[in-house]
């Protein structure tokens, strides 16, 4: 007897909760459009000049850390001139045919130079004995960043790993050290290991301090790209003792997009009667039961519909409107 009674008080309990979403009282599991995470990490370690320590780790361990957080990851590593300007332009078609809720994520670790206010990656057979060898035998950043930009995606993420100790001999023009200052376009997010003109300092291995403090903060999960970033940057700077601090900049408005670990979405979440208290579905039984309690506790009071519950406890600054759409499940 006592079993049927929890039954069926449980029965109501799921039908409540599917009479408050049908109501709108409840935020529905598809409110939002399914968003697409796509991703390319690339980390050339083997150089000619001399192997480069932590790149291809920090590389596997970022797109270990995305492909757990929900991205279609493409990999690569140890990548030449030919084919890691290949490896770009097939990511950029494949965002280009992605639609627009596509969140669209670049890492590169590896050698990164600036000549003339703009950013190159180096390949690992590049040979660059003069500041004209640059243009000719690495890949430029922003012949793939425009056309990445000009697409219609919800976000753009470029993250550089790439602002190391030169190990080139280079004659003819100096260059500076670090990586150019960038300015992002409309929902682009860039993001550098070291500030710009600023190197990261040589690391053993067997991961960099940024791409540990990176995947540290995806795995963390909820945080807006903006945030993300920013703990990155404290990160680092307190495990380096201030040798090295992150950039980034961004023009991504903050609500568009999330790099972390998917959070559960609860139906209940943002609910009237309690915002952003449920984070499980079993929880929901704690919101529809508080929807259930604010009606009972509700009637009788004098608020006329469309203004707040005179009422206390859980119907209290509830509007009556709403609160009347929930007595069809009591």
């Amino acid at each position: 007897m006592e079993l049927n009674k929890s039954m069926g008080h449980a029965v109501k309990i799921l039908s409540a909760l599917l009479a408050l979403a049908l109501l709108g009282l409840v935020s529905p599991l598809q409110a939002e459009p399914t968003e697409k995470r796509i991703a390319l990490v690339i980390g050339n370690s083997n150089y000619q000049v001399g192997a480069l320590q932590t790149a291809a780790n920090d590389a596997g361990l970022i797109a270990q850390t995305l492909q757990a957080a929900g991205f279609d990851v493409v990999g690569a590593r140890d990548l030449d001139e030919d084919s890691l300007r290949h490896a770009f332009r097939d990511f950029v078609e494949k965002a280009s045919g992605s639609g627009p809720d596509t969140v669209a994520l670049v890492y590169f670790a590896g050698y990164g130079l600036q000549l003339e206010g703009e950013n190159y990656l180096v390949p690992v057979d590049a040979n660059i004995g003069r500041d004209s060898d640059v243009p000719s035998k690495s890949v430029r950043v922003s012949d793939y960043i425009k056309p990445l930009t000009a697409l219609q995606l919800k976000a753009r993420i470029v993250v550089l790993d790439a602002a190391r100790i030169i190990p080139f001999s280079i004659s003819g023009q100096p260059l500076a050290g670090g990586l150019s200052l960038v300015e992002p376009g409309p929902g682009m997010l860039v993001a550098f290991n070291a500030a710009p003109g600023t190197v990261a300092p040589a690391e053993k291995g067997p991961y960099g301090a940024y791409a540990q403090a990176l995947a540290e903060m995806i795995r963390e999960g909820g945080l807006s790209l903006g945030d993300l970033f920013d703990r990155v940057r404290l990160r680092v700077n307190e495990v380096t003792k201030g040798a090295q601090v992150p950039w980034h900049s961004s023009r991504i408005e903050r609500s568009r997009a999330q790099t972390g670990a998917r959070h559960h979405r609860c139906p209940a979440r943002g609910n009237y009667l309690a915002p952003n208290l449920c984070r499980r579905h079993a929880e929901c039984l704690l919101v529809i039961s508080a929807a259930i309690s604010a009606w009972s506790a509700c009637r009788g009071c004098p608020a006329a519909s469309g203004r707040a519950c005179r009422r206390s406890g859980a119907a209290a600054g509830v509007r009556h409107d709403r609160l009347r759409r929930a007595a069809a499940i009591t």
